[in-house]
């Protein structure tokens, strides 16, 4: 993206307390839009179809009205715009899960890991195609691709890639597929978290919002505690999902990332500021699951019953043979560490998991610097594997974090 591209795409962001853009108000979807605002508005860009560029609108895939008929199709294929006659779904609990969740997005290719209550992976890994078709992947398939055997079960990350994300909504018989990873021991899941455009026809992200609900409500029918990802480009977005939860009191959870569109300098005051009006207006404790600037959790810890960070970091950097510390000042660093063997790169792995944990704690900033990596002085070194059983949480050949 060039710096024209870069420029264009930045104004084209609500801007909470801008100018109404002209054609907005007449608009027929403004009710479930709000309307889009802005602190300069071109001569051009009277409403959201001004944003609509295609030379041939018959093969764009946007939901847009200057292609009647597949516009109409989308339309339908949601039940209309509004999240509203979404129905009431079933009301399951929230597991137990821990303050901050590993993802895992492949196998680190050491030893099993065992260790872990619950782990995280991204949704569509939890698949696999057969004949053309996804498949849930059994039990055994997730512990082998993954290497990691939770305790209690797996969390699944809608937060991915615009073409794995598009495969959720594609499922044959989803609902019998979702039931089969609840019984692959899928614990929790956030739901896929379908893309809002910038340079898009609004239609396309209300559109894109009512899968995110729709995908909520199979998840909850097939048993599946659902994370409900409040997706939105202004400030009407986020009213909307805190109607949605007040006419649905099953709801129990919501998810957000700081990844994309959401993770500049810029945005995140304007998106702290309406996760905590959302939260405020959903009228009762929920928790938030969030990806991505792990240290904005303190910002809204006041706001919903329970923050929970999901991570790859400590996988990503196993993989590439980084090993964790904490500075004086607290900060989390990497540094090189070559391995040898799949022992070692399960050390490094159990290390890593060990220092980001620590990381989030209030109460590393007061500890001493950790002490280089050492995989000699690994308590498992001279250690059986039956000892290592034995070993409570199957934690004691994880190395030490602090001198």
């Amino acid at each position: 993206m060039d710096v024209v591209q870069q420029r264009h795409i930045w104004m084209l962001k609500d801007r909470d307390g801008g100018q109404l853009r002209l054609g907005c108000s007449e608009c027929l979807d403004r009710g479930a839009c709000g309307g889009l605002h802005s602190k300069a508005i071109a001569l051009g860009d009277m409403t959201c179809l001004s944003e609509c560029q295609c030379p041939n609108p018959d093969a764009c895939d946007l939901v847009c009205p200057t292609a009647p008929s597949r516009f109409a199709a989308r339309i339908r294929e949601v039940h209309g715009l509004t999240l509203d006659n979404v129905p009431i779904a079933r009301d399951l609990p929230l597991p137990a899960l821990p303050d901050a969740l590993p993802i895992f997005d492949g196998n680190h290719g050491g030893e099993p890991l065992t260790s872990l209550d619950f782990a995280a992976l991204p949704f569509t890994k939890a698949l696999r195609r057969e004949d053309g078709t996804d498949r849930a992947r059994t039990a055994s398939e997730l512990r082998d691709t993954f290497g990691v055997k939770p305790r209690i079960g797996w969390v699944l990350t809608g937060v991915q890639q615009d073409s794995h994300v598009e495969r959720t909504w594609r499922l044959r018989q989803a609902a019998a597929v979702l039931a089969r990873l609840k019984r692959s021991g899928v614990a929790m899941a956030t739901t896929p978290n379908f893309s809002l455009y910038l340079d898009a026809p609004r239609h396309d992200n209300l559109h894109a919002m009512k899968r995110i609900a729709w995908m909520w409500y199979l998840l909850q029918e097939a048993g599946i505690p659902a994370a409900l990802h409040i997706n939105g480009r202004t400030e009407h977005d986020f009213m909307r999902w805190a109607a949605f939860a007040r006419q649905h009191p099953e709801l129990r959870a919501v998810a957000f990332e700081f990844l994309t569109g959401t993770s500049g300098v810029d945005d995140i005051p304007v998106y702290l500021k309406r996760l905590k009006l959302f939260a405020r207006e959903a009228g009762r404790p929920l928790w938030l699951l969030v990806r991505g600037h792990n240290e904005l959790r303190h910002e809204l810890a006041a706001d919903f019953e329970r923050v929970i960070v999901l991570d790859a970091n400590p996988y990503q950097k196993t993989i590439h043979r980084r090993a964790g510390h904490l500075t004086s000042s607290g900060r989390l660093r990497f540094s090189k560490s070559p391995t040898e063997g799949p022992k070692q790169l399960t050390a490094l792995l159990r290390h890593n998991l060990n220092v980001w944990k620590a990381s989030l704690e209030p109460s590393h900033k007061g500890l001493r610097a950790q002490r280089p990596l050492d995989y000699e002085a690994s308590p498992s070194a001279s250690k059986s594997p039956a000892d290592r059983r034995n070993e409570p949480n199957d934690e004691a050949s994880q190395l030490k974090l602090f001198a």
